[in-house]
């Protein structure tokens, strides 16, 4: 909410309220299933670069074999609806080892952000040649405005030491400058970068002035309200992988309380030591169909932006008013949906692990059906279904279980924890 001076009624600082805001970079990573099963040889995620056609077609996409530039994978295919290039989509790694072998990714073409329904077009694409979201590696959303420089008006405000402060979080760096100030206008023409080392969101903030290397993007600004008359200032958040799901610690006390890890390091010795610790992974599920939807970019703008001012407004830094340097109700507002799950941590879950191979033991040893039931019971609560069909097959109790009819945990365990999930 934007806060006014009770005796001026005006803004205590200038702030941007007419901009153009859009998407400037998009890449994923698909996922490529198991290829040892016959049904997935022949998927396109899968071919062989010695097997691969020279084209695929389906609906109004053509996907073209050409020569790779990654040197990461063999095969390369330009993706085309009708006779525009949409994106590039890699496959057939070089090195078939590692946890993302089963990844492939797609670069959506910088000219379709800004000339094609791509917020449409890809997810057409992805179900026409069934391939599926592992998750989003890199999104880039720029504001465009002729008002004022975003870097100026930081500046304006971080000088204003009395009034105004800047939080540094952590592994936030300092505003970075490269390029002259412009001596005779007395602007800044430089690109200001913040956090240009993080992970996961980096800013740069530059004159965004006619690109004669990228014509589409003239025709796209004057569409969106912006003229040649003005220098045309971009605020540009690259969010990068990490910057999608968030982790936080937890552990639940012998009895049942959950508290922080910071919190249970002072409790008393007992309950520290029977607790069991988790994370909390709350997950930014991002929906490439509402890239397009002003209002979905300008809330997914506010929910990345990585410069946080504040007012001086309370004792305590936490509790001071946050200062939006754009007003972000020009366009509305759009709810982000996010996913929130609680896993036990890794060492947890060896002990889990353990637990669950040793009532499988103490199961083929007796015979009793309940270490099997206490086995499964454990797999569910802690989704370790994969482990215990592994297990199942090393202590070659398979037929055993198959007799009891739940050979299903062994072939179809992601199955049977989605519905699990589901049911829950």
């Amino acid at each position: 909410m934007l806060q006014f001076n009770k005796t001026t009624k005006k803004l205590p600082y200038s702030i941007i309220n007419h901009y153009a805001i859009g998407v400037d970079a998009l890449s994923l990573q698909l996922v490529a299933h198991d290829r040892e099963r016959d049904t997935n040889k022949q998927h396109l995620l899968n071919v062989k670069i010695s097997d691969c056609e020279p084209e695929y077609q389906k609906n109004s996409f053509t996907v073209k074999k050409e020569v790779s530039n990654n040197p990461a994978f063999h095969i390369q295919f330009g993706v085309y609806n009708l006779k525009q290039r949409l994106c590039t989509l890699y496959s057939h790694p070089t090195k078939g080892y590692g946890y993302t072998k089963h990844l492939r990714p797609l670069y959506v073409e910088n000219s379709a952000l800004y000339t094609m329904e791509f917020a449409r077009l890809i997810p057409d694409f992805l179900k026409a040649f069934d391939f599926q979201i592992n998750n989003i590696s890199q999104l880039d959303i720029f504001i465009d405005n002729q008002q004022q420089n975003p870097s100026e008006l930081i500046q304006a405000l971080i000088q204003d030491a009395d009034n105004y402060q800047r939080i540094k979080h952590k592994n936030d760096t300092a505003l970075m400058a490269f390029g002259p100030i412009d001596e005779k206008g007395g602007s800044f023409d430089y690109t200001t970068y913040i956090g240009k080392e993080s992970k996961r969101v980096q800013a740069k903030i530059y004159n965004k002035v006619a690109e004669k290397d990228k014509p589409y993007i003239t025709p796209w600004q004057k569409a969106n309200g912006l003229t040649n008359e003005a220098d045309k200032w971009r605020f540009e958040l690259s969010a990068m992988t990490e910057a999608f799901t968030k982790y936080k610690p937890y552990a639940v006390t012998e009895d049942g309380e959950l508290t922080t890890v910071y919190r249970l390091d002072n409790n008393a010795p007992t309950k520290a030591t029977n607790a069991v610790k988790i994370t909390e992974k709350t997950k930014l599920d991002i929906d490439i169909t509402q890239l397009s939807n002003k209002a979905y970019l300008i809330s997914l703008f506010e929910h990345f932006i990585n410069i946080d001012i504040r007012r001086k407004d309370a004792t305590r830094i936490s509790r001071c008013s946050k200062v939006p340097l754009f007003d972000y109700s020009i366009y509305g507002k759009e709810e982000l949906i996010k996913t929130v799950t609680q896993n036990i941590n890794m060492s947890e879950k060896i002990k889990e692990k353990k637990f669950i191979k040793h009532a499988l033991e103490t199961y083929k040893s007796t015979g009793n059906v309940r270490y099997l039931e206490i086995a499964n019971d454990t797999a569910e609560r802690n989704e370790l279904y994969e482990e215990m069909a592994k297990l199942i097959e090393a202590l070659r109790i398979k037929d055993s279980v198959q007799t009891l009819g739940i050979d299903y945990l062994l072939d179809n365990y992601a199955l049977l924890r989605q519905h699990h999930l589901a049911a829950a």
